[in-house]
């Protein structure tokens, strides 16, 4: 696996809320780590956080981009103490 991008920007606002944006790149060098790769969880606190997600897709080598249709994003509650 090659890490090819990971941006975090995080705005604070005046109230001490916060906005955390990430973007993250990965290239799979297989066909069965493309596999694995296909499911990324995202870890946040449900009754502290929203999760907004905006954009996810898969770029084939040659370019193009495969947009992830909303209802194949699972959402998996946890209870983090």
């Amino acid at each position: 696996m090659i890490f090819r991008q990971a941006v975090v920007d995080i705005d604070v606002n005046p109230d001490g809320s916060s906005v955390q944006t990430a973007h993250l790149e990965l290239q799979a060098n297989n066909d069965a780590l493309a596999q694995q790769l296909a499911h990324q969880p995202i870890t946040y606190r449900a009754s502290r956080e929203k999760l907004t997600i905006l954009e996810a897709y898969t770029e084939k080598p040659n370019g193009t981009r495969l947009a992830v249709d909303a209802t194949a994003i699972q959402i998996v509650s946890q209870h983090v103490v």
